[in-house]
């Protein structure tokens, strides 16, 4: 996957804030980026693992930790597949 390299200048209080070390920061960036995009629907989960490096169990901990949302339906698709699976139990 091609990349591409960017220079960010963030101030020292916002670091202090996020009390992140160092060399950490580039990583939780991209983090962040991806977590957003999901969040938004904007990337499948496949590709924010492959993005990420992480593998799906991982990815669905982070999304966890970022509260992102693993399962995204309205109010009413989550209660036709409730409804149906009620119908599919003995």
């Amino acid at each position: 996957m091609a990349q591409k390299l960017f220079t960010l200048q963030l101030p020292d209080e916002l670091l202090e804030v996020l009390g992140w070390p160092e060399s950490e920061i580039p990583a939780r960036i991209r983090e962040l980026l991806v977590m957003e995009l999901l969040r938004q629907d904007r990337l499948s989960e496949s590709t924010a693992a492959e993005l990420l490096g992480l593998d799906r169990w991982q990815l669905l901990d982070l999304m966890g930790r970022s509260r992102v949302p693993a399962i995204q339906m309205s109010s009413r698709e989550m209660r036709s597949e409730v409804a149906g699976a009620r119908r599919q139990s003995p």
